[in-house]
């Protein structure tokens, strides 16, 4: 293979980047972290220099540490508290990974690729991981099986800071100190606008603290922070030594990077006599919006070539869908961006208008009606801008979503407040009235300079800071770590986050949420049943105000036609009629029928022309990113694509021969759920079929202990390939020689306790036979009869790794650390197990001394404590992490 080398980074970077050469600053940011093997704690630069790249210095410096003795995070995680940026910085690392795949054999990208690929023992890993994590997309919880590959992870706060403290919203409670230990260690965090998220860096920088006495032990990067800010702030805990930061010497050697940066962009500001002081904007606000919108259309430079689109942007959704309205009717072709839409809108319109999220534009599109979820960092080129007034860190941010590579002659802002005499004395919501006011100040300034509010004179001319939004941020204390740590006991209440987490601890009304399904033609009682075994996903919700969704509620309730007339409320697997607004509170999760207009712009509302919306999900068939929980509702009268109407062909079959049927004629294995019997009239067809694909398990899903592609899988056969491949994957990722063999012999016993006789019936099917081998996993049997067979016969809440520990004492393992892993190889005994020595042997033959000193006698308790001590909360975690990826490994192997 051709070698690679550090000269070849502005070429790969280009091949990636549509041609573009990196800059020198970008170049200067690879050097400086070539040569210490640390990041930067802060990169400055302004607003469209290219912050958003970072993803492509990640890539290369990990191939180029392969090999050599260079040893740089495998980890990228880049974190912002907006999801369309989230967004955008995933499909970005996506583009990477999709151009490395196809990359021609001997390219540079090749070389990059198969660098990438010596990172991992296995043959078949992914030189790319690409991971979002944030609200209202099902997470891909598989990415915790590749601890060695080069990842990519886009992320909100809230999502990475909960994973970091062992709390992962929206994962399982024995997969989260999976999450914790590979975040905290042998990872970057780039935090994009820190000024605005003070909070989370100071608990990042306190996690990277905390680490700093096991680093050397662990013998892997700790966590790595970096600040990225256009506007950086004043730190003394920042050295001058490790910014990087846009130099006046940048601009003065490239041309490109110097129209970005000071190509004007005239300001103006315009008075609003109908501003909106408080509450919903009037009609004549609209109105104004409207008409101002279409002004600044009038006045933009339209560069042949270029996106004629212009963006409306503004401070509320209803605000938002009203102004798109009046748009439309006067006859100009409109997109909304929101966060109130529902995810699976977003990627459907991101499919379908792909320039529109990008810098190449739309010619389709005249207006962009927006919010703040496009304020920071999305690599948009709009021709002109209306917005409303907000703090002046906002109105910078979506002033650097216009004009953004400083190819039209003039792009015109038009800021949109009260008058200038106008004392702002109260709150608009979400902006406090005195940030309105200093912004305002601020504007009125830059109004007078030909540069407006190109992003080089916002660095000269800083808006005003954002206004604190609490007096005193938290600091997290080791104490609170290690009780965070404790995630396999189930909490009565989980630990509040907010603290290490937010900016602002203001209470906000948790929204509702509507869902649209296609229930048409279902009795009540028929719906409900069919709701409480299809489980709401998260990209079909459309999240609402309550005071949105109670007006839905009244509207539907009211109704003449049956199914336009009923709203089913779902907690959990429980599923009611709703009988009022009464009903409808902060969280509630409403279902109604998707036959019911719902929307204006992707928006549920009311007060405006409303569309039906396609249900997408349960249907007859399983859209693209739906997740893993997600199968087909088959419908009396339906033909499949194998031209079979489920629900009549099963109808006299039970449970167990509809299974076989269903999987003998899709070639696949299924997971089937039927009505309840009386449900269905004699005669009569099923009223429904849920059919769910089974082949793919979740990797922290219970069934991955027992459940394998393969039929069956020899106890010996398995523990020997798990210590061998979590040897392979901790020198992989250069762990001690220590540390590896201690990770290799937890992986020899980590299910030494399968081999108990009920344990092994369980797999089974059966009791074992004399002379059989014990096995550790099946693929011979459902799981709901497993369980079932585990509530028969084993003691409640038995964990074969607590007997695990006990027999690998016997034979001879008496390092702590070893004796964790074993214990914790599947989440739990992170803080105790569920049974004393009684329980656990009941039935079984051991040596009951030593669980009655581990168990009985606090010594389990002690040990996790020693191994806390000598080792950290998160580096136990992330060797844990490393032991659970390799049993996941061969698990899907089929061995």
């Amino acid at each position: 293979m051709e070698p690679l080398n550090w000269d070849d980074f502005p070429a790969f970077f280009a091949s990636v980047h549509g041609g573009a050469r990196p800059f020198a600053w970008q170049t200067r940011l690879l050097d400086a972290v070539h040569e210490t093997g640390e990041w930067p704690d802060l990169v400055a630069a302004p607003t469209g220099a290219g912050k958003g790249a970072l993803a492509t210095h990640h890539v290369f410096l990990n191939a180029m540490s392969a090999g050599s003795g260079l040893r740089v995070p495998r980890r990228l995680v880049t974190v912002v508290n907006r999801r369309g940026l989230v967004d955008s910085l995933h499909q970005r690392a996506e583009d990477i990974a999709a151009a490395l795949v196809e990359a021609p054999a001997g390219s540079l990208l090749w070389r990059v690729r198969e660098r990438l690929r010596t990172l991992s023992p296995r043959p078949d890993a992914p030189p790319l991981a690409v991971v979002e994590l944030r609200g209202g997309i099902p997470p891909r919880r598989g990415w915790v099986d590749d601890p060695e590959v080069c990842s990519v992870i886009s992320a909100t706060p809230d999502m990475w800071g909960s994973r970091v403290l062992f709390r992962g919203y929206g994962s399982g409670r024995f997969a989260r100190p999976r999450e914790a230990g590979l975040l905290a260690y042998d990872a970057v965090m780039a935090l994009d606008e820190t000024h605005l998220n003070r909070q989370i860096a100071l608990t990042a920088r306190r996690v990277r603290q905390l680490e700093a006495p096991y680093a050397s032990v662990i013998g892997v990067p700790r966590l790595q922070v970096v600040e990225l800010s256009a506007t950086p702030p004043v730190d003394a805990d920042i050295a001058p030594e490790t910014v990087v930061r846009v130099e006046p010497s940048d601009l003065d050697v490239d041309p490109v990077l110097e129209a970005r940066l000071t190509t004007p962009k005239p300001v103006r500001y315009v008075e609003s006599p109908s501003w909106p002081a408080v509450g919903r904007p009037s009609a004549a606000h609209i109105e104004a919006l409207v008409k101002e919108t279409q002004t600044v259309r009038n006045h933009c430079d339209f560069t042949e070539g270029s996106a004629s689109t212009v963006g409306c942007f503004v401070n509320r959704v209803d605000t938002a869908v009203h102004v798109a309205d009046g748009l439309r009717r006067r006859g100009l072709r409109v997109e909304v961006w929101v966060g109130r839409m529902r995810p699976y809108d977003l990627l459907k319109l991101r499919k379908e208008r792909p320039g529109l999220f990008s810098t190449e534009g739309d010619t389709s599109v005249d207006v962009l009606v927006a919010t703040q979820t496009v304020e920071v960092g999305v690599d948009i080129d709009l021709a002109g801008l209306v917005t409303e007034l907000a703090s002046g860190s906002a109105i910078a941010q979506r002033a650097g979503r216009i004009n953004r590579l400083g190819r039209r002659s003039t792009a015109p802002i038009h800021v949109m407040g009260p008058g200038r005499e106008h004392d702002i004395a109260r709150d608009c919501p979400p902006y406090h009235h005195e940030e309105l006011e200093s912004a305002r100040r601020w504007l009125l300034g830059r109004e007078q300079t030909p540069e407006g509010l190109a992003p080089y004179a916002v660095v000269a001319d800083p808006p005003p800071d954002a206004r604190r939004a609490r007096p005193v941020y938290e600091r997290l204390e080791r104490g609170d770590s290690e009780k965070l740590a404790m995630t396999s006991d189930a909490a009565f209440v989980d630990p509040e986050l907010s603290l290490w987490l937010r900016d602002d601890l203001r209470s906000e009304a948790d929204p509702v949420f509507v869902v649209p399904r296609a229930l048409h033609g279902l009795a009540d009682e028929v719906a409900q049943s069919l709701l409480s075994v299809t489980p709401v996903v998260p990209l079909e919700v459309f999240p609402a105000s309550v005071r949105e969704g109670r007006a839905l509620v009244e509207r539907l309730l009211s109704g003449d036609e049956h199914e336009a007339s009923r709203a089913f409320l779902v907690e959990g697997a429980d599923v009611s009629p709703i009988s009022g607004t009464e009903d409808v509170r902060p969280g509630a999760v409403i279902v109604v029928d998707a036959t019911h207009p719902l929307v204006s712009g992707h928006v549920v509302t009311s007060g405006v022309p409303l569309q039906r919306v396609d249900p997408t999900f349960w249907h007859d068939t399983v859209p693209p990113h739906a997740g893993p929980d997600v199968g087909v509702v088959h419908r009396p009268g339906q033909v499949g694509p194998d031209d079979v109407d489920w629900c009549e062909y099963l109808t006299d079959l039970d449970a167990d021969a509809a299974l076989h049927e269903y999987a003998a004629v899709k070639g696949d294995v299924w997971e089937l759920t039927l009505p309840p019997r009386t449900l269905q009239a004699e005669g009569e067809p099923l009223p429904w079929v849920v059919a769910r694909p089974k082949v793919e398990v979740a990797a922290d899903d219970e069934a991955r202990q027992e459940w394998s592609r393969s039929s069956q899988v020899a106890l010996d056969i398995h523990q020997n390939a798990v210590g061998q491949r979590a040897f392979a994957l901790a020198t992989a990722m250069a762990l001690p020689p220590e540390m590896a063999e201690t990770v290799r012999e937890a992986g020899l016993h980590h299910d030494d306790g399968k081999v108990a006789p009920f344990f092994q019936a369980i797999l089974r099917g059966h009791e074992p036979g004399v002379g059989e081998k014990p096995l550790a996993k099946s693929g011979t049997t459902a799981r709901d009869g497993q369980r079932r067979r585990r509530a028969q016969v084993m003691p409640a809440g038995w964990r074969h790794e607590q007997w695990s520990v006990v027999r690998a004492v016997e034979q001879g393992v008496t390092d702590p650390l070893t004796m964790r892993l074993i214990g914790a190889s599947h989440g739990r005994g992170r803080a105790g197990f569920p049974h004393t020595t009684g329980d656990l042997l009941t039935g079984l033959e051991a040596d009951r001394r030593v669980a009655e000193a581990l168990f009985d006698r606090g010594e389990w308790d002690a040990l996790i404590d020693e191994t806390h001590a000598r080792y950290g909360v998160w580096g136990c975690a992330y060797l844990e992490a490393i032991l659970r990826a390799a049993d996941c490994q061969i698990s899907g192997e089929g061995s």
